[in-house]
């Protein structure tokens, strides 16, 4: 047995070593790190002992999993940059169509069905049973998506003419699982909601003189 053939075996083996820790990683990120490696090693494997099929096949996979693994790096760091800023929801205005509506008009009436999300980009809006006024950059109906029968959870009554741009539950949902940032947005932004629903709660006999408690943000319209 040769030197050479002996210092090929061992790149083979140890390419082979880095396939099976490929399959033992229990997460994406990982996984890819060792397939690169599995990928490098056989490359050098296949140069070195003349193994054609391994060597072009590893050559093609190779930038596939960098690909792969910068993919996966780019979308953990939205991730994070999703727990700790704010969501720009503008990105989601190409994928909306605009709508008006009049002072004292329902958008909708708790119960109804939902079909639609909702951006205030004008006007007043309020959760009548919650008393809560939504204003500009508020984004609404969004929560009975996640209902077992998509209905809406309050009604939303129109204080001044308002304008709205809605989406589709069909476009949103594919936006859902497209954007991770976006996904863990909703998530926060309903935890909040659910964190601020359980302060306010409506009084059995309320006072006239009790002010309607008021969101201008777009990041915590209380339910809908």
């Amino acid at each position: 047995m040769s030197p050479l053939f002996s210092w090929i075996e061992v790149v083979g083996y140890l390419a082979a070593a880095a396939t099976l820790l490929t399959f033992h990683s229990r997460t994406m990120i990982r996984l890819r790190f060792f397939a690169i490696a599995a990928n490098v090693l056989f490359i050098g494997y296949g140069a070195a002992g003349g193994y054609y099929p391994v060597l072009f096949l590893h050559i093609a996979l190779l930038p596939l999993n960098i690909v792969r693994l910068r993919n996966m790096q780019h979308m953990t760091r939205q991730i994070e940059r999703a727990t700790l800023d704010e969501f720009n929801i503008d990105w989601l205005r190409p994928y909306m169509q605009s709508r008006r509506y009049k002072a004292g008009q329902f958008v909708f009436r708790k119960g109804d069905p939902a079909e639609e999300a909702f951006y205030v980009t004008s006007g007043e809006l309020e959760l009548t049973e919650l008393r809560i006024v939504l204003r500009e950059n508020a984004l609404v109906g969004e929560m009975a998506i996640f209902t077992l029968n998509n209905a809406r959870t309050q009604s939303l009554r129109c204080i001044t003419d308002v304008e709205m741009l809605y989406i589709s539950y069909d476009d949103f949902k594919q936006l859902y699982f497209q954007n991770p940032s976006f996904g863990l947005y909703l998530l926060r932004l309903i935890v909040q909601r659910m964190q601020a629903n359980a302060k306010i709660t409506p009084q059995p006999h309320p006072s006239p003189t009790l002010a309607a408690p008021t969101l201008a943000a777009p990041r915590l319209a209380a339910g809908e």
